[in-house]
């Protein structure tokens, strides 16, 4: 008998996402499809190689609680409801660093500083595609 693992099927799902995305960008003008189009082919290709691993890999995948799935997406949801509070007084650079340093500590990464570091780059690498590749201003904060 197959047993569907829940990772498998997230995958699936979001390839069809990515899919869906892709398609759906096709009816924008050329300029403004080309980003949503890049991202989805990434996340396609990103989301296949995941799903390719889990095929190959026949270990045994820890299974985790429902009780405990649910308390990782409510401590998740509060850190996004912290920074959509946070983010007219903060700005995008700021707000976003808090929140992707938080989401990587939460998902149990063990070396801070690097977390920090992956954060503030995610951050700038994203604020200069807004801001000079796809010329769109982000969110500045009443303090920064």
């Amino acid at each position: 008998m197959i047993k569907f693992k829940a990772d498998l099927v997230f995958s699936f799902v979001l390839i069809i996402l990515g899919v869906l995305i892709f398609t759906e960008s096709s009816t924008y003008p050329e300029k403004v499809a080309l980003f949503p189009k890049i991202l989805s082919v990434i996340m396609i290709l990103l989301v296949s190689v995941s799903l390719f691993n889990n095929f190959r890999n026949k270990e045994i995948t820890k299974d985790i609680p429902i009780k405990e799935n649910l308390r990782i997406v409510y401590i998740l949801l509060v850190g996004l409801i912290l920074y959509r509070l946070i983010l007219p007084f903060l700005g995008y650079i700021i707000s976003t660093v808090f929140l992707a340093y938080y989401t990587i500590l939460f998902l149990e990464y063990k070396k801070k500083k690097y977390a920090f570091i992956v954060s503030i780059i995610f951050v700038l690498l994203l604020f200069f595609i807004f801001n000079y590749l796809i010329k769109t201003r982000l969110p500045t904060g009443i303090i920064f």
